[in-house]
C-alpha cells in the first residue's frame, strides 16, 4: 500500500518580512502554505540578530569591538539587519490592522528628521506652516517658495494640515512635469528653493538615494504620504517597533498565520524537487506534494542550490551598525526614541572627502528596549563602499564608539519565475526605510502567483474572525 503524501498549495522558502506577509495572506485566502527557512531564526535577511549570531551568519565580515563590555556580552546584545519605520498613513498600517498583527507588537513614535548641509551641520525638518514661517533663519521669499513647492507636490485634499493642500492651480505644470525627473521641476519652476531645502525634499522626506531617478509623480506620492502621516496618532509621521525591529512584526505575522494552521519550520531547506509529481523532499527528511508553486527568497542559498537556480545579483547595498555610548554628537535624543539623518551626495565629511552617493542613518535612542542600555544604535545604509567607510570614520571620530559592523547585501531587482518556481527579487526600493516597499513586493508576487494584473487589488480582502473571537 502506497503511503499518502501530505499536500500543500505553496511552499514559501524564507521568513523575511515580505515572505511572511505573502504566506499569511495566502493562508487566510484558503491556500495550504508550508513556510521553511534554512536559518535558525525568524526574518531571513530582515532579521534581528544577537552579536554571536551575526558572527556566525556573516563570518566573512568582521565585527570591530571597541568596548570589552559589548564583546563579553555578545549573546545579550543584538542589531537589526535592515533599518525601518512605519509611516502612520501606509499600507502596512492597514495590513497590521486587517490581520490583527497589532495584538502582537508594540510601537512608539519617530518624530525627528535631519539633513546634513553645506555648513557641515544638520537642519531639522520643519513640517508645518507655523514651523516654516517662524523660522528666523529663512528669508520670506524662501518660506513662500517652500510652501508653494509643498502645495504643488501634495495632490491630495485629505492631508491633515489644510495649509499644505494643493489648490489645483498648477495642473498644466503638473501634466508637463509629472513623468520628468523632480530635479527638472525644481530647476525650472522652483529656482529660488535653496539647495539644502531641495535636499530635504529628495533625501529626507522621499528617503531617496538618487535624485536623477526620482520622478515628479513618485516624489509627489512620497511627499503626500509623508505629510498625510502627521497628526494621525500625534505630531509625528512614523512609528518604530519597541522591542526587536522588523522581526517583531514578522513574529506577529507568523502568529496570525498559525491561527489557520500555516506551518513554519526553521533550519529547513529543500533537498530535492520533482517537477512532474510536485514532490519536494526537505532537509529534515519529510516529503510533501506542492500543488501550485515554490516561492523562494533569493537569500535562501541552500534551497536555490538544490533547485539548480542561479542568481545573478544586480547591485550591492552596504549596511552598517554602530553602537555609541551616550548620545550621538549633534543629536539631542532626550525625550526622543530616535531620528533619521540624511547625508546628500557631495556632502563633505572628514576633511576633503565628499560622499559619492546619498547615505541614510537611523539613530535609535538607548531608551528603546531594543537598544543596549546607555548605548545609542546607528544604522547606516550606503550605496558606495568608500562612503560607508567614511561615515563610520566620521562617527568614530566624534563619538565614544563601542562596536562597529558592516556587511554587503546583494540585490536582485527582477523576479524570476517559471511554471513551478518563483524567485522573489528585492523590492523596487531596497534601501527605503518605509517598510511599505516590502508589502508592495509581497503584493506583486501575489499577482504573479494568481496570474492577475491588478496591483494586488484583492491582496488584503479576506474575512478574519472578529476581534472577540
Amino acid at each position: 500500500m502506497t503511503e499518502e503524501i501530505e499536500e500543500f498549495d505553496y511552499v514559501v522558502v524564507g521568513s523575511s518580512l515580505t515572505n511572511g506577509l505573502l504566506s499569511n495572506v495566502l493562508g487566510w485566502k484558503g491556500f495550504r502554505v508550508l513556510s521553511i527557512d534554512e536559518n535558525s531564526y525568524y526574518g531571513d535577511y530582515t532579521a534581528s540578530l544577537s552579536l554571536d549570531q551575526v558572527e556566525q551568519k556573516y563570518s566573512e565580515f568582521e565585527i570591530e569591538y571597541k568596548h570589552d563590555f559589548i564583546e563579553q556580552n555578545k549573546p545579550k546584545f543584538g542589531l537589526d539587519l535592515i533599518p525601518s519605520y512605519i509611516l502612520c498613513n501606509s499600507k502596512m498600517i492597514d495590513y497590521i490592522s486587517n490581520f490583527n498583527i497589532y495584538r502582537y507588537i508594540e510601537v512608539t513614535k519617530l518624530q525627528d528628521f535631519y539633513t546634513y548641509n553645506h555648513k557641515q551641520s544638520f537642519d531639522k525638518l520643519k513640517t508645518t506652516k507655523e514651523d516654516i514661517f517662524t523660522d528666523t533663519s529663512m528669508s520670506p521669499i524662501t518660506k513662500r517658495t517652500i510652501m508653494k513647492c509643498i502645495k504643488f507636490l501634495i495632490r491630495d485634499d485629505t492631508v491633515n494640515d489644510p495649509d499644505m493642500v494643493n489648490t489645483k492651480e498648477s495642473d498644466e505644470i503638473w501634466e508637463e512635469y509629472k513623468e520628468k525627473p523632480l530635479i527638472e521641476l525644481f530647476q525650472t519652476k522652483f529656482k529660488k528653493l535653496p539647495e539644502n531645502l531641495l535636499n530635504e525634499f529628495v533625501y529626507t522626506i522621499c528617503n531617496s538615494f538618487d535624485i536623477t531617478k526620482l520622478s515628479t509623480s513618485d516624489a509627489s506620492a512620497k511627499v503626500t504620504k509623508f505629510f498625510k502621516s502627521y497628526n494621525i496618532h500625534g505630531k509625528f509621521p512614523a512609528l518604530l517597533t519597541k522591542y526587536s525591529g522588523l522581526v517583531e512584526i514578522i513574529q506577529g505575522i507568523y502568529r496570525s498565520a498559525a491561527l489557520i494552521n500555516n506551518i513554519l519550520r526553521l533550519e529547513t531547506s529543500i533537498e530535492s524537487y520533482d517537477a512532474e509529481t510536485g514532490i519536494i523532499k526537505l532537509s529534515s527528511g519529510e516529503s510533501y506534494r506542492i500543488k501550485e508553486k515554490i516561492v523562494l527568497s533569493h537569500h535562501q542559498k541552500k534551497s536555490l542550490n538544490q533547485l539548480n537556480v542561479t542568481i545573478n545579483k544586480t547591485s550591492d547595498v552596504y549596511r552598517g551598525v554602530v553602537f555609541v555610548k551616550g548620545a550621538v554628537k549633534d543629536f539631542d535624543m532626550s525625550g526622543s526614541n530616535g531620528c533619521v539623518v540624511s547625508f546628500p551626495p557631495e556632502s563633505s565629511i572628514n576633511g576633503d572627502y565628499k560622499l559619492k552617493s546619498a547615505v541614510q542613518l537611523m539613530i535609535l535612542s538607548s531608551s528603546l528596549e531594543r537598544c543596549i542600555k546607555d548605548y545609542e544604535t546607528v544604522q547606516i545604509t550606503a550605496l558606495d563602499e568608500e562612503d560607508m567607510l567614511q561615515i563610520k570614520k566620521y562617527l568614530d571620530k566624534n563619538n565614544d564608539v563601542g562596536m562597529m559592523f558592516e556587511y554587503t547585501q546583494e540585490i536582485l531587482d527582477t523576479t524570476m519565475y517559471d511554471d513551478k518556481v518563483v524567485v522573489m527579487s528585492d523590492s523596487a526600493e531596497p534601501c527605503s526605510f518605509d517598510i511599505d516597499h516590502c508589502l508592495n513586493l509581497a503584493m506583486n508576487t501575489y499577482d504573479v502567483l494568481m496570474n492577475n494584473n491588478d496591483n494586488g487589488g484583492d491582496f488584503m480582502s479576506v474575512n478574519l474572525p472578529s476581534n472577540d473571537d
